[in-house]
C-alpha cells in the first residue's frame, strides 16, 4: 500500500502540469481583453493602443442596465409617426401606466392616502414640466416648437386647474356632511378629465399621421410630374361615367363603392398608430417583443421607483421630521425625474430632439390629468374620507400660470416678479 500511494505521490505533480489550463474567468477575475483597461506605465504605440480599443467591445460601447433606445427606434422607424407624437402618445403612456395602475390598486389604512396620491401626481407635474424642458433646453438649445409648447402648457394647465377646482370645492361640501352630492360630482369630473386628455391624444395622433401622409406626397409630386411631363400628349379627359361609378353605369363593376361602411371602425383605424405598420409576419412579431421590452423596462423602474418611496418616506419623516407636503413635493419624484432625464439626455444624445420633447410634455399631461382619476377609481375610495388640504398644493397653480404667460422673447418686469415668487414659494413648502 505505501508502495501504491509513493507511486501515485510521483504521479501527481506530472498530472498538476499536463491539465488543461482553466480560463480565468473560472476564478472570476476577468483577463485584460475582457477589460478596457491598460496600465499607465505600458510602453505601446498609437496604432496598438487602436487595435486594441477597435477589437475590445467593452471599449467600443457600454452596455446599460436598462437600455430602452433600441427598442424605441425600432418602434418608431417601422410605425409611421412623428417622433414627437410617438414620444407623447406611445412612450409616455407606457411609463406611465405602471405607476397609475400600483397607485390605483394600492389601499392605505389612514385617511391621508387622497393628499398623498395627489400632492405625488402634482409633484411629478411640475419637476418634469421644469427639469425636462431644461434639460431640452440646455442640451438641445431650445430646438421646439413655440406653439407645440404653448399648447401642452396650456391644455396642463387647463388640468390642473380643473382638478384643483374641484377638489376644492368637494372640501367644502364634505365640511358641510354633503356626502351625497360629492361622490357622484368626483366621478363625473374623473371622466371629464379622461375625456379631454383623450381628446388631446387622438389629436396628436391623427396630425401626426395627416403631416406623414402630407409628407409622403409631397415626395411623390416630382416623379408623378416628370411622368407627366413625358406624357402630355396623351391626356384625356374622363367622362363622368368613368369618373364616378354608380349604379347607372357600367364601371359600377370595376371601381364599386362600399355602402356598408361602419365609421366607428374606419375612425379607430385611422388614429391607430399600428394602423401603418408594413411588414411579414416576422416583422411584427418582432416590433411586439420591442414594445414587450419596453413595457418591462418602464415597469422595472416603477419598482424601483417604489423602494425609493418607501425608504424616502421612512428617512424623512421619522430622522429629519419633514411634513408630508415638503416630502411628497420634493423628494418623492426625485427617482422619478432622475430615471426621467436619463432617458431624455440618452434622446438628445442621439439627437432625437422632438422625442424628447414629446416624452417630458406627455409625461407633464399624463400627471396633470391622471391626478383626480386615480384618487375617484382607487379599490378603497371612501368619499367620506375625501379630505385634502389643496392649499399648499397650489403652486402648480401659479407656476403653470406664469409658464402660459411667457413669451419666447422677453418678459415683463412683473412676470420676472411672479415667476421668483413662485419658485419663493414653492422651495419654502
Amino acid at each position: 500500500m505505501n508502495a501504491v500511494g509513493g507511486f501515485e505521490n510521483l504521479l501527481l505533480p506530472q498530472k498538476l502540469l499536463s491539465r488543461e489550463k482553466r480560463h480565468e474567468t473560472y476564478v472570476g477575475i476577468p483577463s485584460e481583453r475582457e477589460r478596457c483597461y491598460r496600465p499607465s506605465n505600458v510602453n505601446e504605440s498609437a496604432e496598438d493602443s487602436c487595435n486594441f480599443v477597435w477589437n475590445n467591445p467593452n471599449c467600443r460601447s457600454l452596455d446599460p442596465l436598462i437600455d430602452l433606445l433600441p427598442n424605441s427606434l425600432v418602434l418608431l422607424r417601422r410605425i409611421k409617426m412623428k417622433e414627437y407624437s410617438f414620444g407623447a402618445g406611445v412612450l409616455a403612456l407606457i411609463f406611465t401606466f405602471p405607476t397609475i395602475m400600483s397607485n390605483i390598486l394600492t389601499c392605505f389604512s389612514l385617511h391621508r392616502n387622497y393628499s398623498v396620491l395627489y400632492s405625488a401626481g402634482v409633484g411629478k407635474t411640475l419637476h418634469c414640466l421644469l427639469l425636462g424642458l431644461a434639460l431640452i433646453c440646455i442640451f438641445a438649445h431650445g430646438k421646439i416648437e413655440g406653439t407645440t409648447l404653448m399648447r401642452d402648457i396650456g391644455f396642463t394647465a387647463v388640468g390642473s386647474t380643473f382638478a384643483y377646482v374641484v377638489m376644492y370645492r368637494e372640501m367644502h361640501n364634505l365640511r358641510k356632511m354633503e356626502h351625497q352630492q360629492s361622490e357622484p360630482f368626483i366621478h363625473i369630473a374623473s371622466y371629464i378629465s379622461i375625456i379631454i386628455y383623450i381628446m388631446y391624444l387622438v389629436n396628436v395622433l391623427v396630425f401626426s399621421k395627416r403631416d406623414v401622409r402630407k409628407s409622403s406626397t409631397i415626395k411623390q409630386l416630382p416623379e408623378q410630374t416628370i411622368r407627366f411631363s413625358a406624357s402630355e400628349q396623351n391626356i384625356s379627359i374622363p367622362t363622368s361615367s368613368e369618373s364616378l361609378a354608380s349604379d347607372e353605369y357600367e364601371g359600377m363593376q370595376q371601381n364599386p363603392i362600399e355602402k356598408n361602411v361602419d365609421a366607428v371602425a374606419e375612425f379607430l383605424i385611422s388614429i391607430s398608430p399600428f394602423h401603418n405598420i408594413e411588414g411579414s409576419m416576422p416583422i411584427k412579431i418582432l416590433l411586439f417583443l420591442a414594445f414587450w421590452g419596453l413595457c418591462v423596462g418602464f415597469l422595472l423602474t416603477t419598482i424601483i421607483e417604489i423602494e425609493w418611496l418607501v425608504l424616502n418616506w421612512q428617512i424623512m419623516n421619522y430622522v429629519f421630521d419633514w411634513t408630508d407636503d415638503a416630502i411628497l413635493l420634493l423628494v418623492f419624484p426625485a427617482l422619478y425625474v432622475f430615471l426621467v432625464s436619463v432617458f431624455v439626455l440618452t434622446l438628445l444624445h442621439e439627437d432625437r430632439v422632438e422625442m424628447a420633447f414629446g416624452l417630458v410634455m406627455g409625461l407633464v399631461l399624463i400627471h396633470a390629468y391622471s391626478a383626480m382619476p386615480v384618487i375617484a377609481f382607487s379599490s378603497c375610495f371612501v368619499v367620506d374620507e375625501f379630505m385634502i388640504q389643496v392649499i399648499k398644493r397650489s403652486v402648480i397653480q401659479l407656476t403653470l400660470q406664469v409658464c402660459f404667460i411667457h413669451r419666447r422673447e422677453n418678459l415683463s418686469q412683473f412676470q420676472h416678479q411672479a415667476l421668483l415668487y413662485n419658485c419663493k414659494y414653492f422651495i419654502t413648502l
